[in-house]
């Protein structure tokens, strides 16, 4: 401890309420300098998924989260559809959906390992599963043909197919042309 005179009556317990304010707004104790770190995303954010039954999707590395004290651990919340995976380790979503779903809210979120009690950050966004649409002919059926060498085959348009999940091909493997 030590003493001051300072000019003007100040009295010792106001020279130490000085220093002590100054140590304060240094971050040298009275609790300036252990701050509780919050875990964010900023300004991250997941777009909504639309997916197809059976077909595997482009895999997505998740937003990495900054902040939090200690480690941070990720989650994704509810369980994700069958055949769908997300590593907490890379964050990586990735997989082939089994079956289709409606349009589901998920939770994406980071927990830190803060000892005082855990801090959390989270993201939401849809994963809609559509079905696979298999291209059907819908009873459509086409007699066999009998063609002679060397004679003009007559021009024919053959049905066209229905459903699928994109531009359809078409092809026929019992003929190599």
């Amino acid at each position: 401890m030590f003493r001051a005179n300072v000019a003007g009556g100040s009295s010792l317990a106001t020279v130490l309420m000085v220093v002590a304010v100054i140590l304060i707004a240094a971050g040298c104790g009275g609790g300036g300098g252990d701050r509780d770190r919050v875990p964010t995303f900023e300004d991250s954010s997941i777009s909504d998924k639309m997916y197809v039954q059976n077909l595997a999707i482009v895999s997505e590395t998740l937003p990495e989260a900054s902040g939090g004290d200690g480690a941070l651990t990720y989650t994704m919340s509810p369980e994700l559809p069958d055949g769908l995976t997300f590593d907490p380790a890379t964050r990586l979503l990735s997989g082939m959906p089994a079956a289709p779903q409606p349009a589901i809210l998920y939770t994406y979120s980071v927990m830190d390992s803060d000892t005082a009690g855990p801090d959390s950050a989270s993201l939401d966004f849809t994963i809609t599963v559509q079905e696979d649409l298999v291209p059907t002919f819908e009873q459509v059926s086409i007699a066999n043909r009998s063609y002679v060498q060397n004679l003009e085959i007559v021009s024919e348009t053959l049905p066209e197919a229905s459903g699928g999940d994109g531009a359809l091909t078409y092809t026929n493997p019992s003929c190599a042309l």
